[in-house]
């Protein structure tokens, strides 16, 4: 089974280190999607070729219609008619199943065209330093539906939400979220059912690494609000880094979470 993983990164070398150690687990190629980072991170991302290839995303900064564009292109030029299976996510941004290849091979023999990893934030008072793999070292989380994210086959036209939140295929859409206060419904039975995407496997996991100690949150939000584009702030695309944010996924929301977080892998 081959499968290739896509991800973008800046100057975030102790992330990109665990995404490349856990997707090294089951990819046989990791698109890295890098913006000229200069602390080490591409010097690292070399250095594990030919697994890992390192490509430019065409601008700089954050933008999300413009990261929608390359999430939604990228695959097809890269992975049509070489991979089994594809995954687009952020950096810190982790699938699990207890036997991940395994299922995927029983579901790609069932003509399943996309799974459904349902998604969790994951939670720690300290972030680990040594090179453990995080599924390994933090497995207490809360459930966010969120952070659901899909696994799918690389012949489907698949569009990624913006944020990554919700996605549709040939224009049905398969869960839903909201986006910039606007909510966008799941369509009918109907319709989803023209298209074989498994949705209930509640194994299928995505793991969200970002909540794992109060200096990374703030680190990780002030480096993503600084390179937001202005028509991000605009739309309120990513408000919930930004300084003044208050409510949900903030600082101050991580640490009342954090005590409610409980173990949610084996």
């Amino acid at each position: 089974m081959i499968l290739h993983a896509y991800t973008s990164t800046y100057n975030d070398l102790w992330m990109i280190q665990r995404y490349v150690k856990h997707w090294s687990q089951y990819a046989t190629k990791i698109f890295v999607y890098d913006d000229d980072s200069t602390d080490g991170t591409r010097e690292f991302l070399a250095s594990c070729s030919p697994l890992v290839e390192i490509k430019s995303p065409g601008f700089h900064g954050i933008d999300e219609i413009l990261l929608q564009e390359m999430r939604c292109r990228e695959y097809k030029v890269h992975s049509r008619g070489v991979a089994d299976w594809c995954v687009i996510g952020d950096s810190d941004e982790f699938h699990y199943h207890p036997d991940f290849r395994k299922r995927l091979e029983e579901y790609q023999a069932k003509d399943a065209i996309a799974v459904v990893s349902h998604g969790y934030q994951m939670f720690s008072d300290k972030r680990p330093d040594d090179g453990q793999l995080l599924t390994d070292c933090i497995k207490t989380g809360i459930a966010d539906h969120m952070y659901d994210r899909v696994i799918f086959r690389p012949g489907i036209d698949i569009t990624i939400g913006i944020g990554h939140h919700g996605f549709t295929i040939a224009d049905v859409n398969y869960r839903e979220f909201q986006r910039a206060g606007q909510n966008i419904r799941t369509s009918e039975e109907r319709l989803q059912g023209q298209h074989r995407v498994i949705q209930n496997d509640q194994a299928f996991k995505m793991l969200h690494y970002k909540y794992i100690s109060r200096d990374h949150v703030i680190e990780r939000h002030n480096r993503i609000w600084s390179r937001s584009s202005d028509r991000n702030k605009e739309r309120g695309w990513g408000i919930h880094t930004s300084p003044e944010w208050k409510s949900y996924y903030s600082v101050g929301w991580y640490e009342n979470m954090l005590k409610e977080a409980r173990p949610c892998l084996e």
